[in-house]
């Protein structure tokens, strides 16, 4: 950890970019408490619940697109700033939603989201790897997963506490108040960090194409497919487990809705799956394409019995494990990513494999809207694992996908 230390103590700018984006996705995740203990409350169906995955998931996708072409137009921050006036202007369709008790506009609420996080993807990404070397990588990527993680962790533990103390209205002005913040600081990094749109080299970039990846790289471009592929069902399908528990009571008279509970569950192994591989380091071994698969393997095991068991705490630990295991394969991808693509590579490469994991995600997630109203959520996740699972073993012994470092 003293090598993130150092990389933040020189580099106050990126320091403050960490903390905006914590700030934005701790305000998100404050509303996507809210949307989720909503739907709950509302007693939204299973695959209304379900559909939010697929709204976030289908904004992803098409936002990616349109992010590439403003990268190559507009500065970094400049994304930034956009992004974050539209969140704060979008902040009215939860306050009508709630309003009028309209669960397909619970679900819109996260639209905006989605679509900020396809605008600002690849900016971020060509931002960090001009400002960068290999060496900060790892840590990079560590942080990076530190901060998906706290913003699930601080913003859905502190909703978790504070759901059934404050009303609907004070979550969205709180949402408002940290993205007012975060849109000062970026105006402030704006002017001690010079960015300027990305360069776009046609020559260079009419050459790539996937059937060209070999060795590393092709390893690098699969691993967040594989990912996608193996998480996606359980995401998708988590929040439903709550509705067959009954509410969580704590001490001091806290009662903690038990769906939330699950989500605030998922972020602790985010985070501890990050400060696991830190302890142990990015080595050979822990990138190795069979290490992987064993993870994913652990991965829906542990989700398999999640769907089946009845204790709500017994279900609690098994979400934080899974994701432990998940989270310390995110954080490899982030690194492989930044380590073994160019500047010009990363924006292809990566936009397609985003791209793609996203449409991996939106059609499991509408395989599991449509399965979830005529089968139980376990049957559900079984059968749709069952895909996941036959993928990661092709990866496995198939001739042609032979993972081997590039020498």
């Amino acid at each position: 950890m003293d090598s993130i230390v150092t990389l933040l103590k020189n580099n106050r700018w990126f320091l403050f970019l960490s903390i905006s984006f914590l700030l934005s996705g701790i305000g998100t995740s404050f509303t996507q408490v809210l949307v989720f203990g909503q739907l709950i409350d509302l007693k939204a169906t299973d695959s209304e619940i379900a559909l939010n995955f697929v709204l976030v998931t289908l904004a992803n996708i098409i936002s990616l697109y349109f992010g590439a072409k403003i990268s190559y137009k507009f500065k970094p921050f400049t994304i930034f700033l956009f992004c974050e006036i539209l969140s704060i202007t979008s902040l009215v369709i939860p306050l009508y939603a709630i309003t009028h008790q309209n669960i397909f506009l619970l679900n819109v609420t996260t639209l905006v989201p989605g679509i900020c996080s396809g605008l600002t993807f690849i900016a971020y990404t060509t931002l960090i790897k001009n400002s960068f070397t290999e060496s900060d990588y790892e840590s990079i990527s560590i942080i990076e997963s530190l901060l998906f993680a706290g913003v699930i962790l601080i913003g859905t533990g502190v909703g978790l506490v504070v759901y059934k103390f404050l009303s609907p209205y004070e979550f969205i002005y709180f949402d408002a108040i940290l993205s007012v913040i975060v849109i000062f600081v970026f105006l402030l990094i704006k002017s001690i960090r010079p960015s300027e749109p990305l360069a776009n080299d046609q020559e260079k970039t009419s050459t790539y194409a996937l059937k060209n990846l070999r060795g590393e790289k092709l390893q690098t471009f699969l691993l967040p497919l594989i990912l996608y592929i193996t998480t996606a069902p359980a995401m998708s399908l988590l929040p439903t487990i709550g509705k067959k528990f009954n509410d969580i009571h704590l001490m001091f008279g806290l009662i903690l809705s038990s769906g939330v509970a699950l989500i605030f569950a998922r972020g602790i192994g985010q985070i501890l799956g990050p400060i696991v591989l830190g302890k142990i380091g990015i080595t050979d071994k822990v990138k190795n394409i069979n290490t992987i698969i064993y993870l994913f393997i652990g991965f829906i095991s542990l989700y398999s019995l999640v769907f089946l068991f009845n204790n709500v705490y017994v279900v609690l630990f098994m979400v934080v494990f899974a994701h432990i295991l998940s989270n310390i394969v995110f954080a490899v991808s982030i690194y492989m990513m930044y380590a073994c693509f160019s500047e010009t590579e990363i924006v292809y490469y990566s936009t397609k494999s985003y791209q793609l994991g996203n449409f991996i995600l939106l059609i499991v997630s509408l395989l599991c809207v449509y399965f979830v109203q005529y089968f139980s959520v376990f049957s559900t996740y079984l059968m749709i694992s069952a895909i996941s699972f036959t993928s990661l073993l092709y990866v496995k012994y198939s001739n042609s996908l032979k993972l081997k470092p590039q020498r």
